[in-house]
């Protein structure tokens, strides 16, 4: 019995040393306040932050918190002077960023959010942006939802990819790479009218609303944005609506306002005139809607003038339609002489003045369809047979 007893104790004694083995609890490993306050006098960032949770919770006092916080801004502004940072080095800064008395911290947070930019921007150098936009998602997930640090990431994504940075964007583009995550903190602000009319959060802005408005009917901006986001948008959605030379960009703008009844009638009859004039191909609503405007042009002398003098201010004239020889871009065509004869005179005499050397304009003609147009005015009778007449004898001048 006695023998029993003593080999129970002696396999109960070496189970628990196996067990703390396996563990691998070496009590004489741990670090003590001495120790950290050893490493941080030598600035062993590394090593500090391996072990300053050895001390227990109960003994972490101000000084202990003082030390964290000291040594985590000092290997914030290590890694800031370093021309590279490692991804073991980051992967530390994300790991203390959870512990309790920095997570809240607004020094280190914004210290610890411009490393991560530094980081990002390398990671362009050497993967794909795929790779980095689906880890900068994360990292902004977890971390960091401020409203300036998503917009600072916004910039870092459309900045280092050369299709979203190009002015001619698509929406397939926008959509493919979602940056609204990282701008919506900033588009609900109360700050955001400082920031909304600005790219590239303008861009990302109106493709999203733009989404929206086509996917729901009911949808309102105000559902989206902050209602001086919107407010400081509308000066550029007005000018891209009237004047840019992107009409994929004016449709955008239009449906938005539109839906949102920030169009005007003037405003309404200028977008449909500049899209006949570049020659974009409507539904059927949209193809009945401008000819009725055409219509109502012809009655209206003084909508006319003042759709000309705007048109006039665009540089190269729009006309692009001019190119065209389909039956529907014809019937445009014969339509602007019907209903706007002042524009189509207008386009035709300036490209005969430039063509004389009579107007000299940086950048070449302003009238940049000029010989398409005078081909099509020859099939159509767009303008009277002098100009025509005109314009042949400039050309075969060179023969004389």
């Amino acid at each position: 019995m006695y023998k029993s007893i003593l080999c129970f104790i002696t396999l109960a004694l070496y189970l628990t040393v196996s067990s703390a083995s396996s563990q691998k609890i070496d009590i004489s490993t741990l670090y003590d306040i001495k120790d950290l306050q050893a490493l941080k006098t030598n600035n062993s960032y590394s090593e500090f932050f391996q072990h300053a949770k050895d001390i227990r919770p109960g003994q972490r006092d101000d000084n202990w918190n003082q030390m964290v916080r000291s040594m985590s801004m000092g290997f914030l502004d290590q890694l800031s002077k370093d021309k590279q940072i490692s991804l073991t080095d980051f992967n530390l800064v994300k790991n203390i960023s959870n512990w309790s008395g920095l997570k809240e911290d607004e020094f280190y947070l914004r210290k610890r959010n411009s490393i991560a930019l530094k980081y990002y921007e390398q990671c362009f150098k050497i993967k794909s942006w795929g790779e980095c936009y689906k880890s900068i998602l994360d990292f902004y997930t977890k971390f960091d939802n401020s409203a300036e640090s998503g917009l600072n990431f916004a910039k870092l994504l459309v900045k280092n990819n050369s299709i979203m940075n190009s002015k001619d964007i698509s929406e397939q583009v926008i959509i493919q790479y979602d940056l609204w995550p990282f701008i919506s903190a900033m588009a609900n602000s109360s700050i955001s009218e400082f920031y909304c009319h600005k790219e590239p959060m303008q861009l990302i802005v109106v493709n999203k609303l733009y989404q929206m408005t086509k996917s729901d009917k009911n949808f309102k901006v105000t559902s989206l944005l902050h209602k001086d986001c919107f407010k400081a948008l509308i000066p550029s959605f007005k000018q891209n609506l009237l004047s840019a030379n992107n009409p994929y960009i004016r449709e955008k703008t239009f449906t938005i306002l539109d839906h949102n009844s920030f169009i005007s009638k003037n405003d309404r009859s200028e977008y449909y005139l500049l899209q006949l004039l570049d020659g974009v191909t409507f539904n059927k609503q949209q193809t009945l809607d401008s000819f009725e405007l055409l219509k109502k042009l012809a009655e209206d002398y003084k909508l006319r003038e003042t759709l000309l003098d705007k048109l006039k201010q665009i540089i190269p004239l729009p006309g692009k339609v001019f190119t065209y020889k389909t039956k529907s871009s014809l019937a445009i065509s014969r339509g602007l002489t019907r209903y706007f004869p002042e524009y189509v005179d207008y386009y035709a005499t300036t490209c005969l003045n430039h063509l004389s050397g009579d107007i000299s304009t940086p950048g070449g003609n302003p009238a940049t369809y000029c010989h398409e147009f005078y081909s099509t005015a020859k099939l159509t009778k767009l303008i009277p047979s002098s100009k025509i007449k005109a314009y042949d004898n400039l050309m075969n001048s060179w023969k004389k």
